[in-house]
């Protein structure tokens, strides 16, 4: 095959075993993996696999391993733009996220710079155990149970030299929220406050993991994960 037409539709390369192997063309990007065909023609996507691509207006890319079509051992996503650079870094077994999936967003300077970081426990489709993170300057730590309710206590810390720390709690009892309320500056001063913790889990779960996770939507079996609250 000429070079021109390689690069329209990209190249297939067979090794001695049956197994294939293409790197051109593949959903508004290139695509580098490995397959094997079934009697049928059907490509199955076996080792490693690599996608760089344009969703939108943002730049994205994948990078990870298959096992007999499914996703399988560590998966790298990545999603950048002028605002951002974000980073989803998950553990996966038979085509589900099992294990640590952690989340990392750069803003660029000129839009504040910040930096955020969410890392989760998954198992069997739920989110349950640790929670952690840093929003900013904020440090976050919390808990689900294996039903992927908020359990415990959760907190968020802010240090601040001047006027004193902040802690914001909120202590739940899986899935029923117990108790909310900020400690205060120096003197520690306690009041009560409006639950934000497990929505700003939530809001990356929902929002940021679904979309990045689906640059590459073969293989992928993971449900919807959330940190749910017992409607009361």
């Amino acid at each position: 095959m000429s070079g021109f037409f390689s690069r329209l539709f990209g190249r297939d390369n067979s090794s001695q075993d049956g197994m294939k192997q293409y790197s051109g063309p593949y959903h508004n990007g290139k695509g580098t993996f490995q397959f094997t065909e079934t009697a049928e023609g059907e490509r199955v996507f076996e080792g490693p696999f690599k996608y760089k691509g344009i969703l939108g207006n943002r730049d994205v890319q994948a990078r990870g391993q298959y096992v007999n079509n499914r996703k399988e051992g560590k998966w790298v996503y990545q999603m950048s733009s002028p605002e951002y650079k974000k980073t989803i870094t998950a553990d996966y077994v038979g085509g589900q996220i099992s294990g640590i999936m952690e989340y990392e967003r750069h803003d660029s300077a000129f839009y504040n710079g910040m930096r955020t970081v969410l890392r989760v426990t998954v198992s069997d489709g739920k989110v349950c155990g640790a929670i952690s993170g840093n929003f900013g300057e904020a440090v976050l730590q919390g808990t689900s149970d294996e039903e992927s309710r908020a359990d415990g206590r959760w907190q968020m810390k802010l240090e601040d030299k001047e006027n004193g720390n902040r802690e914001d709690i909120e202590v739940w009892e899986h899935g029923t929220l117990k108790e909310t309320y900020a400690l205060d500056g120096y003197e520690r001063s306690k009041r009560k406050t409006y639950p934000r913790l497990r929505g700003l889990v939530n809001d990356i779960l929902d929002n940021d993991l679904r979309k990045m996770i689906n640059i590459v939507g073969r293989g992928e079996q993971t449900p919807a994960l959330h940190v749910n609250q017992v409607k009361v």
